[in-house]
């Protein structure tokens, strides 16, 4: 294996590794959340916390997290961004939905622009909602949440698959 293969590799032994453990905080908060609100019922209003704030984020702190990471193709994929369309002739598991879903969530919170991440199946969309809740939590200590995610900016991320009628009406890049 390359060097970039294993560092690929690497990168997604621990983003599983993650995503296990915040199914498992998931549940614990789930559980305690049942618990606190019978308990406090009527005695106490809990104070409601604001959801996926985005706001305060910038470009520079977009690029001071995400291209220290990029391999040498991810770099061309940032620079031809400005491009109006982008054909892509890749392989399989090369990280371009790891790339994608960073490039996503940083138009997101710089434009607030709608995006939209369309795969072949539900699964596969949920894998680029995966990389950005990681990139929200490791990169800026942010919790995101919703399906769709709505940013505080107003930006909705929706995950979906290929299919005509589930993939209708929305707008979005």
């Amino acid at each position: 294996k390359t060097k970039a293969e294993m560092n690929e590799l690497d990168r997604l032994f621990a983003h599983s590794e993650r995503m296990a453990k915040l199914k498992d905080k998931q549940a614990n908060q789930a559980a305690n959340g049942e618990t606190e609100g019978k308990q406090g019922r009527g005695s106490r209003k809990r104070e409601q916390k604001k959801k996926n704030v985005v706001r305060h984020l910038t470009a520079e702190d977009f690029k001071t997290k995400l291209e220290p990471l990029l391999l040498g193709y991810q770099n061309e994929l940032r620079e031809a961004k400005s491009n109006r369309v982008r054909n892509i002739l890749k392989t399989r598991q090369c990280g371009a939905t790891w790339y994608f879903s960073a490039e996503g969530f940083e138009d997101a919170v710089l434009t607030g622009d709608n995006q939209i991440f369309l795969s072949a199946s539900r699964a596969q969309a949920n894998i680029f909602r995966g990389y950005i809740i990681q990139f929200a939590k490791e990169w800026f200590d942010i919790e995101l949440t919703g399906n769709p995610i709505v940013l505080d900016n107003g930006a909705e991320l929706h995950f979906l698959s290929n299919n005509s009628t589930t993939a209708q009406g929305y707008s979005g890049h």
